[in-house]
């Protein structure tokens, strides 16, 4: 299954591992439970938006560093599918600008889903492949990730032995 997540919902869910967001995230992360699909605008403004003070506050606020953040940027970048977007159209178009390459990247990939936290714009396209992440954890509870990402600081303590471990292999 090949979802697409909008930056709001990978943002979220860095930064809060327990919440459905993040529940979803390490779905993906750990579970490999379904297909991320991305676009290079969505990295984009992924990349873009983990730069505004007020979710760098979150980030810290949950231990993640500016290294934390890039590397999981990294990691989509690595994992994702990523779609090519230029010259799709698209037959709804959303009221904000800056949701085209959202929609242009699930019409580009065939994505079932797209889930968002964007009430005001996507989601009110009323399209029934636009989820938010509840209805998206509703639909799909057997994506719940394994216990260990469950807990909020679990994944901060394994990224962190990964690093200790990779800063004691000689290069």
């Amino acid at each position: 299954m090949r979802v697409v997540l909008d930056t709001n919902i990978l943002v979220s869910g860095l930064a809060g591992p327990g919440s459905t967001p993040g529940r979803i995230v390490s779905a993906w992360r750990h579970a490999e439970r379904f297909e991320l699909v991305i676009s290079e605008p969505l990295i984009l403004e992924l990349r873009r938006v983990v730069t505004y003070s007020k979710v760098q506050a979150l980030f810290a606020k949950s231990g993640f560093t500016e290294k934390d953040v890039q590397e999981f940027i990294d990691l989509i970048c690595l994992k994702a599918i990523t779609v090519d977007v230029s010259g799709v159209a698209l037959e709804t178009v959303p009221k904000d600008p800056k949701d085209v390459p959202v929609m242009a990247t699930l019409i580009a990939s065939g994505a079932e889903w797209l889930v968002t936290g964007d009430k005001r714009d996507l989601l009110s396209l009323g399209m029934r492949n636009i989820l938010t992440a509840t209805q998206f954890m509703q639909r799909f509870d057997a994506l719940r990730p394994p216990p260990l990402a469950e807990e909020p600081q679990a994944i901060y303590r394994v990224l962190q032995a990964w690093r200790r471990r990779q800063a004691a292999v000689p290069a």
